[in-house]
């Protein structure tokens, strides 16, 4: 039985020695030397600006469309005499300017037998 408790109180105690050792060395030696504080400032650099202009090409792709569209479309038909230069794509002009002239002849014409067929209405009105 001594033999037992010999064998359990010796690894017992060579452990508590060695451990009361590292304390003890631990303790009495010097502490960790205090590093001095890394710089973490971001670098700057500093400029004096001044406006200057500039210019930019962008290239880009898409579909332009008109915010207004209009057909130009006649009251009276007729050949077409005279084109105002304005008269194009995406051209811009004032209310009431001409645009197009039509030949006066088939208007005319058109104005004078509308007017016959009235009177030609109004005479068989007359008879009955």
């Amino acid at each position: 039985m001594i033999k037992l408790a010999l064998k359990i109180a010796l690894p017992l105690g060579a452990l508590a020695l060695a451990g009361l050792g590292a304390r003890e060395i631990v303790r009495s030696g010097p502490g960790p030397r205090p590093l001095p504080p890394e710089d973490r400032r971001p670098v700057v650099r500093v400029m004096v600006v001044e406006p200057t202009s500039a210019r930019l090409d962008v290239e880009t792709y898409g579909t332009v469309l008109p915010r207004a569209e209009i057909a130009v479309v006649p009251q009276v038909s007729g050949k077409v005499t005279a084109v105002s230069p304005r008269l194009e794509v995406g051209a811009f002009f004032p209310e009431g300017e001409v645009l197009l002239r039509i030949e006066r002849d088939d208007y005319e014409l058109a104005v004078t037998q509308a007017e016959s067929l009235v009177a030609q209405a109004q005479a068989r009105l007359d008879q009955e």
